[in-house]
């Protein structure tokens, strides 16, 4: 399907073609979406318009559009132009200090997110309190994404927006799709044995344990500081700590043929799998299409039960 290059809000589409186009999308990973775009510039188009970090571009084929992007490193050589642009603007990067005090989720989250141009919004969250949060020389999206793993919700940069949403109820929603592994190339690992059953933030005088499985008598102490105004939000961040690391214990990646349908942040039912755990519900929280190779890689996991 004919694809949409729009650059510096041009649409450049009549004037250029890309060779290659891979876009990575995420959700809960921990990065922000990217993509990496290689053109023919034998009549040097590209060298006159001379494209250079902090530009913008957005890439549409196939009914998937990967919004604004944030070009980080464009690069001229050998009759190509190779543009790689990411959904967090260059400017994100900057380190910041700062205390908040008797503050509200979308209170420091538009604050921040005002400071790039983009919005800030919840999905499956309410607008919480907080009594003292600190960010301590960290990027503002590391600081949201901080906040982000203690509530059990995942980052998501697209567009312009930054959204923070409960992880919980994407993970058990319906299968968009049924996909076959059949013939498909996948390898995968599966740690579940090292789960913990619980979890426990001991925020200075204040204190929180969540447990998941109470026959599981491993107990996760993270190792960060954790600020809390009440044994209630300890308790609540025990709970998104246990998430975090314990939604990491399944992994699998597989490559099929191009499905640009999939995105981040949603389940498939697998089938066919060689491996009879991975047959079912599987949530997907990184998507990579290849374009010029007709290929989709999926990476998922099992969803968490009950937290």
């Amino acid at each position: 399907m004919a694809e949409k290059i729009i650059y510096n809000n041009t649409n450049i589409s009549t004037a250029t073609t890309s060779m290659a186009a891979t876009y990575d999308m995420f959700v809960g990973a921990q990065q922000a979406d990217n993509i990496v775009l290689t053109f023919e510039d034998s009549d040097s188009r590209w060298k006159k318009w001379a494209p250079k970090s902090g530009d913008t571009i957005e890439y549409q084929r196939d009914g998937v559009s990967t919004g604004i992007m944030h070009i980080y490193e464009p690069q001229l050589l050998n009759g190509l132009c190779i543009i790689r642009a990411c959904s967090m603007p260059q400017d994100a990067k900057v380190k910041h200090s700062k205390s908040w005090q008797q503050v509200h989720l979308l209170q420091f989250g538009n604050e921040i997110a005002a400071r790039f141009g983009m919005t800030f919004e919840l999905l499956g969250l309410s607008d919480l309190y907080y009594e003292h949060m600190r960010q301590e020389n960290e990027t503002d999206i590391g600081f949201l994404q901080k906040i982000a793993s203690l509530e059990g919700a995942a980052l998501i940069l697209f567009n312009n927006r930054i959204i923070m949403a409960q992880e919980k109820p994407l993970e058990a929603s319906d299968a968009i799709l049924q996909v076959s592994a059949a013939g498909s190339y996948i390898e995968s690992s599966d740690k579940r044995g090292l789960a913990y059953g619980s979890a426990e933030v001991r925020a200075g005088v204040y204190y929180g344990k969540y447990t998941a499985d109470a026959s599981n008598k491993r107990n996760f102490l993270p190792e960060q500081s954790i600020m809390a105004g009440s044994n209630a939000e300890a308790a609540r961040f025990a709970a998104g700590q246990l998430r975090q690391i314990n939604k990491q214990l399944t992994d699998a990646k597989m490559q099929t043929s191009l499905m640009p349908e999939l995105t981040a942040g949603v389940n498939i039912e697998l089938t066919g799998s060689d491996v009879p755990f991975w047959n079912g519900k599987n949530y997907l929280y990184h998507v990579r299409h290849e374009y010029h190779k007709q290929q989709t890689t999926l990476f998922m996991r099992k969803p968490l039960e009950g937290y």
